[in-house]
């Protein structure tokens, strides 16, 4: 074995250990990133459930048919209407909306409540309002509330009301009946940002550990093996 062939063989080393520590840096960035996702959809997505279903609680659906033949608003709907508001306001909601969707495209909703947050910049939809309204992502879960009596949410992440999430729950008369869909909107997007700090600052911790170890093992290795071997060598 000559002396040129150590460099060879440190080289190789420092490259394995360089690989090594690049996996491992990935490896905990991937089950960092996975864990702060984890934590938010349990506590945002239960945290949004939970207000969906206070919402519906405190509706007449007994009433919907009443308000779709004549959509003029009575003391009733008032009180609920307040109560709704209540919630959007006191939980920092975007929008709460309880509306009727037609099958079988789901795309033409008539809506019986709208109240939205203040720090929107929507006006809420008025008792009676309809529209034709198409997204992939909505019609699709619609769809699957009216069809399989569904609770979902949805994350919407870079739209252009801003990153949200949305719990979307039936609403049954009390006959159990499906009468209406009740949307709960909140917006996520500190979430999101919050999120695109912590990757980047685990990138970036993840590197600098990285580059220690592999500098410090190198190190250990040339003055614990290479080094003797190296003297040895030149010895004979």
């Amino acid at each position: 074995m000559t002396n040129k062939a150590f460099p060879v063989i440190t080289k190789r080393v420092i490259l394995f250990i360089g690989v090594a520590g690049f996996v491992l840096c990935a490896l905990v960035i991937a089950a960092s990133y996975w864990a702060f996702n984890r934590q938010f959809r349990e506590q945002y997505d239960d945290n949004i459930r939970e207000i969906a279903a206070t919402a519906r609680a405190s509706l007449n659906p007994d009433d919907f048919a009443k308000y779709r033949a004549n959509p003029v608003p009575d003391q009733a709907y008032e009180e609920v209407l307040k109560l709704l508001q209540r919630l959007v306001d006191e939980f920092d909601l975007n929008v709460i909306y309880v509306s009727e969707v037609e099958p079988p495209d789901y795309r033409h909703i008539f809506y019986f409540y709208d109240p939205v947050g203040k720090a929107t910049k929507w006006k809420p939809y008025p008792l009676g309002y309809q529209e034709n309204y198409y997204e992939e992502g909505y019609n699709k879960t619609t769809r699957r509330v009216y069809e399989e009596g569904a609770e979902l949410v949805r994350h919407t992440i870079k739209s252009r009301s801003g990153s949200h999430i949305t719990a979307q729950v039936p609403v049954y008369d009390s006959q159990g009946k499906i009468v209406a869909l009740l949307g709960a909107q909140k917006n996520v997007q500190e979430f999101v940002d919050a999120r695109k700090s912590f990757v980047r600052n685990v990138i970036i911790m993840a590197l600098i550990f990285g580059a220690i170890f592999v500098a410090a093992f190198t190190a250990y290795f040339n003055f614990r093996f290479i080094k003797p071997i190296l003297q040895i060598t030149n010895e004979t």
